[in-house]
Parts: structure tokens; sequence; C-alpha cells
């Protein structure tokens, strides 16, 4: 899912998508564009060393605090025509909804939960990604402001149907700094995967180095990411992908957002 471009977000599906890290009641509405140099998912490289554009439009409607909805498209830059893909084809859609609340414990802790569908579009991800065309899942977070620029998290996503059924646990800790017209956010994130019937498949470790210049409503991010992934099962094989599967993967990428 979008949840899940190691930058995550992002992670989970995502990655860089839609994850909740636009859920909060402020901003309204937020649009934002992303161009990486891979399109990573819990560790996994989902679109054969293609890069990736990601279209993200996140709603928090002032009527209903707390709750969140987005919509986002990813689509991969290069493709294959072996696996029947069209230049620029959109591969994924994703639909989330989800409510939030903030101010726990004394105000650090905000707790939220969320309902994705990821709907597989193009050949390579209905055929080969994910060998399904509509995957749910749920997800459960906490993130806890423990210092002025230490922020851990856990995330726990559980699929929903046979495609994505299983369990996904995350683990990160952010290290956020402020100024006037620029701020940074690097964090260490763990993932663990028990999900497509394969226990134990995936597991892996990412660095995410952002920074993020903003000027009125507009937020400009740089960033760079490195990924450490435990697959025993080679999920990309040489003959997609045209490389042999790797334990060690780099991503960059630049995302826009304009919110108000």
């Amino acid at each position: 899912g979008a949840a899940g471009l190691a930058l995550l977000g992002a992670g989970g599906g995502t990655l860089l998508a839609a994850e909740p890290e636009a859920a909060a009641a402020e901003p309204a509405l937020e649009l934002t564009a992303e161009v990486a140099s891979r399109y990573l998912w819990r560790g996994w490289d989902v679109m054969h060393a293609d890069p990736a554009l990601l279209l993200t439009a996140t709603v928090a409607p002032p009527a209903a605090p707390g709750f969140w909805t987005s919509a986002a498209a990813i689509a991969g830059l290069r493709t294959d025509a072996a696996v029947g893909d069209g230049r620029n084809v959109v591969d994924e859609v994703d639909l989330t909804v989800g409510w939030e609340r903030g101010g726990l414990a004394g105000g650090r802790v905000t707790a939220g939960l969320s309902l994705a569908a990821y709907v597989y579009v193009s050949t390579w991800t209905r055929a080969v990604a994910y060998q399904d065309d509509l995957d749910v899942e749920a997800n459960l977070y906490v993130r806890w402001d423990a210092a002025e620029h230490l922020r851990p998290s856990l995330d726990y996503y559980r699929g929903l149907d046979d495609g994505i059924r299983g369990d996904y646990l995350e683990a990160a800790v952010a290290f956020p700094l402020e100024r006037a017209v620029w701020s940074t956010e690097p964090s260490v994130i763990a993932g663990w995967s028990r999900q497509f019937d394969a226990p134990g498949r995936v597991s892996h470790v990412s660095v995410v180095l952002p920074v993020t210049w903003r000027r009125g409503p507009l937020a400009v991010t740089p960033s760079v990411a490195w990924t450490w992934v435990r697959d025993p099962e080679g999920y990309n094989p040489e003959e997609l992908v045209g490389t042999r599967p790797r334990s060690s993967l780099f991503v960059a990428s630049l995302r826009v957002a304009w919110s108000r």
C-alpha cells in the first residue's frame, strides 16, 4: 500500500504513502506530490526498481475533529513492457479513513486508528507484486513526544482479507528539530512482517534523513533513506528487476506539499 515509501512515512505503507503523518485536524487540506528513486513498501521494492511518483490528498474536516481521509495514487516512471505495464501507468490507488486523538498523557501522546483499501491497478501490481486486486488493512498507532527532540512511535497493522492477511509491526524513533523556515526529523524505523502467509518473511530497518523548507502554504522536503531488509525468499527476483536481490537499498526523494 501507499503506506510505505520508506520515508516514509514512509510505509508501510509507504515509505514514503498515505501513512498517517497528515492525520491531525490541522491542516484541513494537504496536497502532496513526491518523486522517489524507487518505491519501497515495508522493505520491499514493489515496483521492480522503477522510480515512482506519488500524489496524495488528505482532508481533515473542521466539523469532525480528529477524523481524516486521504486518497493516494502511485505510478512507476519507468516501466517494463515484459510485465505488461504501459509508460507512466498508475500502479496503485489507496483510500484511507481514520480518527486521531491528541493531548493524551498530559499532552505528550497521540493515538489513532485507520482503515485503508489498497486498489491495485496495473498488471504489475495485480499479477506480480501482490497477486491480488484489492487489499484492506487496519492500523493502530501511538506517537509519544518524549522530549523536545525525541518522538518514539509504534504502528500495528492487521490485514483483513486473504491477500494481505497477517500482522505487521513497526517501531520508530524520530529526532525532530524545528527552526523558523526549515525543520528536520531524522528517524530510525524497524519493521516485522507476518503477512502474505509467510511468517517472518521480511524484517527491515530503515534510516531516513529529511529536511523541510517552508514558505507560506508550501513545504519542500528532499530526503534520503537507507533500508536493510532480511528477505529469505528473494522478493525481487533477478528476471523481473534486472538485478539480483539486495539486502541494502537506498532511496532519494523530493516531496512538495501545499496545505491550508
